[in-house]
């Protein structure tokens, strides 16, 4: 059963509130989770690799997820076929045409024996392969990749539209205010002459307070009390490239972390408003540490607490900055102002004044109810490997850095968890969600460190019983949700490429150059995890989509709840609205064509439509050059981010995705072979040093210089031709009639 088109047009109408009304009367025969708290996902049975489904609409604190996919209901019926050797029965196949002119040695012998190669080009976006494909009568093939990349475009420009247009304001008012309450803290100590310990920690408060500030807004003046202290951790700041001591903490810090990177490159307020959360997202007010400094932080701790409390708009101003960054990332990993106010509530039943909390016995009875609290449950800090993680670090971040499964899965995996393993893989995260070939290819890490398949085998365990609040708790963890169908290895009835070992390792680089991208988008907020120190063309034959339903629906089901939950909070950005509607509409209709080729079932002329315009369809979503947080950068689609950091080898994991890269399949239409092309990830994993975390903008220019690319995941070479290239501009130059140039444009060519 699919959804029909009056359905999807009221959903696609009625936005947020239409599209609950609605699926949840389709799905009416499906479960509904009234409390879904001990509800498990659902384990697939196609494939050998478990495809975890969500049976029905789950309510969440952000709106209703509802699983389009629990409405699929398809059985693939494609009889296999085989490739003549010389492409003869492929009907399109012209070897003197320049786009297939790329098809020898290598490449056409991948083709022939696995019915699709990819091959690598210089392509800057990935729908300008598509365009190209439609002006020049070539049939397209609609990849997975297309489409994730169109939601992470959508869903980046959403987050950076909202940080620049309203988070910025509120932070800075937030900080302006908690100046305020600990300068007025500090004063009042100072008058009373007997609260030595409050004046204190109210002062460090106040420089911890005017360094968000001053990074805010650097033309901001230090209040004299604190202005050493301000300038010293700034010039550690700005200078991003050392792991030191803090003046103000007086602990390690890693200061490489605050070089702004992703997309706060774009705006200088991007970059301000970067700074200063990472500064409040990484500073910690400590417990119980071991270097005796847990009494004084957590005075410090309570003084914000309260003073959060105290001043009128201070609660909102943070809880409108948290909430949304909740759904777009996930809740904090540490504790937070709430459980410290909760914390003082049970140790102290009268109103709490300055001088109860110069009382160190106070404190004490603070700090022990502390450490009933959750522990955090990923080490962000450079914490030697002889002490304990949780004692060194729990306590308060006034806007921590948020919990994600994928961070929480390489910090099991490395040192100290496992022993001398200083970077995890990506590989690691597929390998903990399923993926058997992920584990193959993990094989030599299990021989070498005997802690990590133990180790891994336990994340598997873990992460099989998550129950359905767990994966649709927000945005985050759904895409990854949406990633899972790429681990499923596909069985009889799919296209026959889809069928064999190098379609599996196809599918793989799909899912990590996606997870890059949401690593990339998230990077400010994601809880990164540390190793422990140690002319008219021809009428084109019918296109085809990759016959991948599962993952087409999961998708759907993500953008509509995006939709709500920007919309429900009256976030979302003008620009994005009618993309991401679009983008909504072309996942419906992808669902079910990619239904009607399992069957063997004929297109509509509308559907022939949209894959062969699907280039422009692309482009109409992704082209945000109208927003005022566009640069030159975002006009290509590679990008970068670092994952993780080894502060022994003074190194970091960097996760990137290139140039898309082209990929050409061979498909049964209409009972006649066709050739046809389009676009995938190119997907780059490598260490940096820790000084030199690399930028988008960094990062195209090593992809343009050419000499010091990394090299592609060996693995690869199942599928990719790597000794051919193709390259846009002289493509472009030989498919196109001399008049559409300016000798200007010929020249450079």
């Amino acid at each position: 059963m699919a959804l029909d088109d009056l359905t999807k047009k009221r959903i696609l109408k009625e936005g947020g509130a239409g599209i609950l009304l609605t699926i949840i009367v389709v799905f009416s025969g499906i479960f509904i989770a009234s409390d879904y708290f001990g509800e498990l996902l659902i384990p697939g049975t196609k494939g050998e690799d478990p495809l975890y489904t969500i049976p029905g609409p789950i309510k969440t604190s952000f709106g209703t997820y509802v699983p389009y996919e629990a409405s699929l209901n398809f059985t693939p019926i494609l009889q296999p076929y085989t490739i003549d050797s010389d492409l003869s029965n492929v009907v399109n196949y012209n070897p003197s045409n320049s786009f297939f002119e790329v098809l020898t040695g290598e490449a056409k012998s991948l083709l022939v024996q696995n019915g699709f190669v990819v091959i690598p080009s210089d392509y800057q976006q990935i729908y300008d392969i598509y365009t190209e494909n439609e002006e020049s009568g070539i049939p397209s093939f609609v990849t997975t990749d297309a489409v994730l990349h169109a939601y992470h475009v959508l869903y980046d420009n959403a987050l950076r539209s909202i940080e620049g247009d309203i988070f910025w304001f509120l932070l800075r008012n937030l900080t302006i205010n908690m100046m305020d309450v600990s300068r007025t803290q500090y004063l009042h100590a100072l008058s009373e002459g007997n609260s030595p310990n409050v004046e204190e920690a109210a002062r460090k408060n106040l420089a911890f307070f005017s360094i968000a500030q001053t990074l805010l807004d650097p033309m901001s003046n230090s209040d004299p009390l604190v202005e050493t202290l301000v300038a010293a951790e700034l010039a550690l700041i700005e200078a991003h490239s050392t792991i030191t001591s803090s003046p103000l903490f007086g602990y390690l810090e890693d200061y490489s972390q605050y070089k702004p990177r992703g997309h706060y490159t774009r705006t200088e307020k991007l970059e301000q408003f970067f700074k200063a959360m990472m500064w409040y997202g990484r500073m910690s007010f400590r417990l119980n540490p071991s270097d005796n400094r847990g009494m004084n932080e957590t005075r410090q701790a309570v003084l914000i607490a309260l003073g959060i409390a105290q001043l009128e708009g201070n609660i909102d101003y943070w809880s409108d900055i948290y909430e949304p960054t909740v759904f777009f990332v996930g809740s904090a990993d540490d504790l937070i102002y709430s459980d410290y106010l909760e914390m003082i509530g049970k140790v102290l039943t009268s109103p709490v004044e300055l001088e109860t909390v110069e009382n160190n016995s106070v404190i004490e009875k603070i700090i022990q109810e502390g450490l009933l609290y959750r522990n955090p449950r990923i080490l962000s800090s450079v914490i030697p490997d002889t002490q304990d993680a949780s004692n060194e670090t729990k306590g308060l971040r006034f806007m921590g850095q948020r919990f994600i499964p994928d961070s929480y899965i390489f910090q099991k995996l490395v040192h100290d968890s496992v022993r001398n393993r200083l970077f995890p893989t990506a590989l690691d995260i597929f390998a903990v969600f399923g993926s058997n070939r992920s584990k193959e290819l993990l094989t030599e890490e299990a021989a070498l460190y005997p802690d990590y398949l133990p180790k891994r085998n336990e994340l598997e365990t873990e992460y099989a019983l998550y129950n359905l609040t767990v994966w649709t708790q927000n945005l985050y963890w759904l895409w990854l949700y949406s990633l899972t169908p790429l681990l499923n290895p596909k069985g009889t009835g799919y296209p026959t490429y889809m069928q064999t070992p190098a379609w599996v390792d196809k599918e793989l680089i799909t899912a990590l150059g996606s997870w890059t991208e949401l690593r990339h988008d998230t990077i400010l907020y994601a809880k990164q995890s540390y190793t422990k120190f140690v002319s008219m063309p021809p009428e084109p034959e019918q296109g085809y989509v990759e016959a991948n339903p599962e993952l087409f629906a999961r998708l759907a089901s993500l953008a509509s709840l995006t939709f709500e939950g920007l919309s429900s909070r009256s976030l979302m950005p003008d620009i994005i609205n009618n993309r991401l509607t679009l983008l909504l509409e072309t996942l419906f209709s992808l669902t079910e064509i990619t239904i009607k080729e399992l069957e063997n079932k004929p297109l509509k002329s509308s559907e022939v439509d949209l894959i062969e315009n699907i280039g422009y369809t692309l482009e109409g979503i992704v082209n945000i050059n109208e927003s005022v947080y566009y640069t030159d950068t975002d006009s290509r689609m590679a990008l970068v981010a670092d994952v993780h950091t080894d502060p022994y080898s003074e190194k970091v994991l960097e996760e990137g995705v290139g140039n898309p890269f082209v990929i050409f399949t061979v498909n049964e239409v209409n009972g006649e072979l066709i050739l046809s092309r389009g676009a995938i990830f190119s997907y780059y994993e490598f260490e940096q040093p820790l000084a030199e975390r690399l930028t988008d903008e960094t990062w195209q220019e090593i992809l343009d210089q050419g000499n010091a690319i990394p090299e592609l995941p060996s693995w690869v070479e199942s599928f990719i031709a790597t000794d051919k290239f193709i390259s846009q501009a002289t493509l472009y130059l030989l498919t196109t009639p001399m008049s559409r140039f300016s000798w200007k444009e010929i020249s450079t060519i």
